[in-house]
């Protein structure tokens, strides 16, 4: 088990909100400090960016304000009878319960739930029904403040950086392809592995991305063209698996012109890679583009291999040629600081 410094760093974030909290709950003798503790820990723990946090905190506030609107209304009219704070807490539950079981906020629809418990159920003692929302509220804060300021990572720059890995087991794979001293069934066997890192890049990307919403609310066109990218580059992979599956074997990786033309989709590739990861210079269109060769010959039947080869290589370079026009407005987006919050 290597050294993760997230890991390192997240654990230390943790850590010192718990500090704050006992800091803030010791010198203010805030009674019930345990949910402050509780509020930081749900929120620090799961999340590791900054727009992660802000959905589970927006969710989280909402949730909370809510049931907490909802129970002092039942308990101030009425008198906080028990009977009818049972039959509140029924209705409550079943109204969250419909609305957010199942759906993306259905964090928020479980909070609301156990607010309404945590208030309504409360052995006719007041004093819970202000302190509890009172110290999740500071929990909140703390965890807020911590993620925004100390050592804060973006999701807007951990999408990118995402893309670049899926970006980068394609080249593997083209790799594993070129290298003539690997036989076919190795060359699949190497696919499979590749192919696990693609998909799980894949579901951190749609997570990523989603947690940038919150990050760039000033240019939302940021996240609607980093999931044009993920369609052509699912649509290239597709592709490639194409390739390595249906199509490859010791003749058709020998032939010259497609050596070739699997060698510039490689280093295109890799042009975008680079790209996305900002480690170099920018790259235009023109200084990056792609010329596949043909390799149709008359001889050639219309179903034979090289056939399709033509067409799939025709394909690669309108796909990669989208992708490229995508990322180039994703970084235009992302150099401009007045669309980060």
């Amino acid at each position: 088990m290597g050294f993760d410094s997230q890991k390192l760093l997240r654990s230390m974030r943790l850590s010192l909100a718990y500090l704050i909290i006992f800091w803030i709950t010791t010198y203010l003798v805030i009674p019930e400090p345990g949910w402050c503790y509780v509020t930081a820990l749900s929120v620090l723990f799961e999340y590791s960016t900054v727009g992660g946090v802000l959905t589970k905190s927006f969710l989280r506030i909402t949730a909370t304000l809510s049931a907490v609107i909802y129970s002092i209304i039942i308990v101030y009219f009425f008198a906080n009878i028990a009977i009818l704070n049972l039959i509140a807490l029924i209705g409550g539950i079943f109204i969250y319960a419909y609305f957010f079981m199942g759906s993306k906020f259905q964090y928020g629809g479980f909070l609301g739930n156990l607010t309404l418990v945590m208030m309504l159920i409360n052995y006719n003692n007041l004093d819970v029904v202000v302190l509890r929302p009172f110290n999740i509220i500071i929990g909140l804060i703390i965890a807020l403040s911590l993620m925004r300021y100390f050592y804060p990572q973006y999701a807007r720059d951990l999408v990118l950086r995402t893309l670049a890995d899926m970006l980068l087991q394609l080249i593997n794979i083209l790799n594993d392809f070129l290298n003539k001293s690997q036989s076919v069934q190795t060359l699949k066997d190497n696919f499979l592995v590749h192919e696990n890192k693609f998909l799980t890049d894949l579901t951190n990307f749609n997570r990523f991305n989603d947690e940038a919403r919150f990050e760039t609310r000033k240019a939302p066109s940021f996240t609607s063209k980093n999931t044009s990218a993920l369609l052509y580059t699912k649509r290239i992979y597709h592709l490639v698996s194409v390739l390595v599956f249906h199509l490859a074997n010791d003749e058709l990786r020998s032939h010259i012109i497609i050596d070739d033309n699997i060698t510039q989709v490689r280093d295109y590739l890799n042009v975008l890679r680079v790209r996305l990861l900002n480690v170099g210079p920018p790259v235009s269109p023109q200084s990056a583009s792609l010329v596949l060769n043909k390799i149709k010959k008359d001889s050639l039947k219309e179903e034979d291999p090289e056939v399709f080869l033509d067409i799939m290589f025709v394909e690669l370079g309108k796909e990669l040629g989208q992708l490229n026009q995508i990322i180039d407005d994703v970084l235009l987006i992302r150099s401009h600081k007045y669309c980060l919050t």
